[in-house]
């Protein structure tokens, strides 16, 4: 669907302005640029990533996430998937990227401007029917998972781990890819015990 980006719905709260769509895609909410510039006609997830360098929500040091098994506190969690040893990327149902971690030494360097990008053309020319193959799998519940590996350069084995996300009814949230430098997993021998 086109629309112009003043045609999503507003609620304005105290501090910053929010936005909150609501329409056939899940809910979302993103803080409203000030001021806005500029219209521009794009689908909503194109419009929203053109905007995303520019928008910033303060957000309460101690908000927390809750979830099934236990919470965290925001910066917790940012801090925690800054930790993680994986590169991870998380692809809607409609096959945008949506997020990306960002440890600072990611295998496959990223940018913001990946953020509301069709996932398939985030990859080689050659890759792209793939990866598309796999998208439609997972979307069909023929697939779960696929893995590949690769040696970059001669200089590093890179695991590449994609997951199709289910909720607890089985429908199909989007894929999650999970990228790993393995070479000095791979280079263990013995044991090392705590």
């Amino acid at each position: 669907m086109v629309q112009e980006i003043n045609d999503v719905p507003e609620v304005k709260t105290p501090g910053p302005h929010v936005r909150i769509s609501v329409e056939d895609e899940p809910a979302s909410i993103s803080a409203t640029p000030q001021p806005v510039q500029q219209t521009v006609k794009r689908s909503q997830h194109t419009a929203k990533a053109a905007l995303a360098p520019h928008l910033e929500l303060t957000v309460d040091k101690e908000a927390r996430v809750c979830l099934p098994t236990g919470e965290l506190r925001l910066d917790q969690l940012e801090g925690l998937l800054r930790m993680l040893p994986v590169d991870i990327t998380f692809v809607d149902r409609h096959d945008i990227v949506q997020w990306f971690s960002d440890n600072g030494a990611r295998v496959f360097p990223r940018t913001r401007a990946v953020i509301g990008r069709a996932v398939v053309n985030c990859h080689p020319p050659k890759s792209m029917p793939k990866v598309q193959r796999i998208l439609d799998d997972f979307r069909n519940g023929q697939l779960d998972h696929a893995d590949f590996w690769i040696n970059l350069h001669d200089q590093a084995m890179v695991y590449i781990r994609y997951f199709a996300m289910r909720d607890a009814a089985g429908t199909y949230l989007g894929c999650l890819e999970v990228t790993q430098d393995i070479t000095p997993i791979q280079a263990l021998s013995g044991e090392q015990r705590l």
